[in-house]
């Protein structure tokens, strides 16, 4: 089932996500001024970024993504890693395996690639696999055959880490992550002996590593930090079990690692917001993706027959990945048709346009309830909000009985399944002497006031009870039976009687979830010999029972005898119910004379609802001379196709006969159109043997021989 998020306000941003009920975006090609094997790419914002490969290859792109061009690295070495902490100055490893001494040769750049200058590493025979910047001084670096070494003056000196000697102490580093200035890890190993995982809590000063019982089967490629507390590494083994995840959940401590049944190796993992990660695992044209926070993972299909090495996302609207033959991917984030989303931006704006905020003061007054919270000194407050913040607050003393209420006026769109939201309470009622209940709920009425359309109670506050901070909260309400209609929407604190006692609430990131029955995203064509070939892709369906493929035309005579202009069925192909996997389909249409012809896909849900796909329009040139193609397959068993092209409109016949020249079948016998077309001659009736097939058209007149093999 596909979700799409509807956000409540007046502003607008388009593909505006970040709820694990969204279904995963996709990906596109970009065109790469290269072909050699591209294994890092980094950006510094949603314009910037650059990507590295084997013999020396830097490519560079200004305009986020569109274009590349190629940098001059002064090197053929192969460019493991690289790295920028602003639009100027980066770095980059390359390994020099050609001449002596062999090992590391880093790169600078401060003019954003313009100039890269090498320097070898200072000891041989190490090979840097990660590069990693805290700011212009103080960088890391990781590598085989060990190597954890931390930089305080821009790279030009490097020292080995302090680390613990346990038996897993000194193994490769693959790459290294830090959390904050403290806190950081970092994850390597070697095959089919450890992956190894070392953390550091003091800013790396000193590492500590895994402890052997904990330890991954095989490297660890990659890693994630959550917070403090949660982690989770990559790695996997291609022969035996596949793909692996290791996780911990208290800091480091301990560590569970499981294989999550699909094959491969996991190379990078990459979150593009909280819940939707991605992991490459050298496999060509397949990506493995998690809408859950990696809680679960499934297959998805990338536009690529290249294996995909690395992926950066730069937020979570701008996402790149890049792997062999130079082959470089753009994420594009869920979205349907190019609707776009309606957004509060979590209120993050300090303003609350288009909302009715009834008996509300402002400013923003510091609050409390009892020794830590809020306390309200009015009956209802607006915060000024910063990011990432809860920002509506409802707050109320005691001069009730009182219904306070932040409300709009919202179109439902179509299919809207249910309205979300962020909240969080507190409450002290110890000393009120109160005897009923507060209650908060959402109120649905018609536009302008007026009787209930639906009501739901969220949260009760009961007499004589203290709950100074409910913490993060998300609420959910099914709206599907208002779908497609304007009406009121309000977040009520109904507080039935006068009696004192400080609470509040606070509300965040409102928006409507919309269940979107069948995800399509991708339509194209392509024609070829007078056929065109349509392509579509699905991300998700919901109750889908297929496509209606559908035709006009522009040319003279359609060959249906279909009205000029009008839109005709050619087929229909079956879809697959309900599913969260991404599908693929084709349909040839083979029978099309020349003109120009447009398609469309009728998509129909088994409830009979329908919805239309974008048109793509396909031109069919005239055929510049008559031709009579071999059948194929040939010898067949039972049936075999058989193309021709005609260049003017006429009388066209294609006839089959039996080795002693006896008419038994008639494919075509009728008044065509120029153009090629395609017929299916089905011999399950006949015996094996030669048989001729003979077309007429006007003064041309061939005949061929096939094969019926049984």
């Amino acid at each position: 089932m596909t979700r799409k998020s509807f956000y409540i306000s007046a502003i607008i941003i388009i593909h505006s996500f970040g709820n694990p009920a969204h279904s995963q975006g996709t990906w596109e090609n970009v065109a790469s001024p290269t072909s050699r094997f591209l294994t890092s790419v980094h950006f510094v914002d949603s314009l910037y970024g650059w990507a590295v490969g084997d013999s020396g290859t830097i490519i560079n792109t200004t305009n986020g993504g569109d274009e590349w061009k190629i940098q001059n690295s002064n090197t053929t070495n192969r460019m493991a890693d690289v790295f920028f902490i602003n639009r100027n100055i980066g770095w980059a490893v390359s390994w020099n395996v050609y001449n002596f001494p062999f090992g590391t040769v880093l790169l600078k750049t401060t003019d954003g690639g313009q100039n890269w200058v090498g320097e070898p590493y200072r000891d041989d025979n190490i090979f840097m696999r990660c590069i990693l910047f805290l700011d212009s001084l103080n960088g890391w670096m990781g590598g085989t055959p060990h190597a954890l070494v931390r930089t305080t003056d821009g790279g030009t000196i490097w020292n080995q880490a302090d680390i613990d000697s346990t038996v897993l102490a000194f193994f490769p580093v693959h790459n290294i992550k830090f959390y904050n200035d403290l806190f950081g890890y970092a994850c390597g190993g070697a095959f089919e002996i450890a992956g190894v995982i070392w953390k550091t809590t003091n800013g790396g000063d000193q590492w500590f590593a895994i402890e052997p019982a904990f330890a991954a089967p095989d490297p660890i490629q990659q890693i994630h930090i959550f917070d403090e507390f949660n982690a989770m590494g990559v790695g996997g083994d291609f022969e035996f079990s596949g793909v692996g995840i290791i996780r911990t959940t208290d800091g480091g401590n301990f560590w569970e690692y499981e294989s999550i049944g699909l094959l491969g190796v996991a190379f990078d993992l990459e979150f593009r917001n909280e819940y939707e990660a991605w992991i490459t695992r050298g496999y060509p044209g397949s990506f493995i993706v998690s809408i859950d926070s990696g809680t679960t993972w499934k297959e998805a299909t990338v536009p690529s027959d290249a294996s995909i090495l690395e992926i950066f996302f730069v937020d979570s609207l701008h996402g790149f990945a890049v792997g062999e033959n130079g082959t470089i991917l753009k994420y594009k984030p869920p979205v349907l048709n190019g609707n776009s989303a309606f957004v509060n931006g979590g209120f993050e704006t300090g303003n609350f346009t288009g909302w009715i905020t009834n008996d509300m003061v402002t400013p923003f007054f510091q609050m409390q309830v009892g020794g830590a919270g809020i306390t309200p000194g009015f009956n209802m407050f607006i915060s000024n909000p910063t990011q990432g913040s809860f920002a509506a607050l409802h707050g109320f003393e005691g001069d009730g009985p009182d219904t306070i209420r932040i409300a709009q006026d919202i179109a439902l769109p179509p299919n809207s399944a249910t309205l979300e939201f962020d909240y969080r309470a507190g409450w002290d009622l110890s000393g009120g002497g109160g005897t009923m209940n507060r209650i908060f709920m959402i109120n649905i009425e018609p536009t302008g006031g007026g009787p209930h359309l639906q009501s739901d109670i969220i949260l009760t506050a009961l007499p004589q009870t203290i709950n100074f901070d409910t913490g993060d909260l998300h609420g959910s309400v099914d709206i599907s039976g208002l779908t497609d209609s304007t009406v009121r929407v309000s977040f009520d604190w109904y507080i039935p009687e006068n009696f004192t006692g400080p609470g509040f609430f606070q509300l965040d990131d409102v928006y409507i979830e919309v269940i979107i029955p069948v995800e399509l995203t991708s339509f194209t064509a392509s024609a070829k010999d007078g056929s065109v070939t349509l392509y579509w892709t699905t991300a998700t369906e919901t109750n889908n029972h297929g496509f209606e493929i559908q035709r006009t035309h522009l040319s003279p005579r359609s060959i249906k005898g279909g009205k000029e202009g009008g839109w005709e069925k050619i087929g229909y192909m079956a879809g697959y119910g309900t599913t969260t996997e991404a599908r693929a389909y084709s349909y040839t249409d083979s029978k099309v004379a020349a003109g120009t012809y447009t398609y469309r896909l009728k998509q129909i849900d088994f409830n009979g609802s329908v919805d239309y796909s974008d048109e793509i329009s396909v031109e069919i040139i005239k055929p510049l001379e008559y031709v009579l193609e071999q059948n194929y397959p040939n010898p067949f068993n039972p049936s075999t196709k058989i193309r021709f092209q005609i260049s003017d409109i006429g009388f066209v016949s294609l006839k089959v006969y039996d080795i002693i020249g006896k008419e038994i079948a008639t494919l075509v016998n009728e008044v065509i159109s120029p153009g090629g077309y395609e017929y299916e001659f089905d011999a399950t009736n006949f015996t094996s043997g030669m048989y001729f097939y003979k077309m007429r058209a006007g003064s041309f007149i061939e005949t061929k021989k096939m094969i019926l093999l049984k």
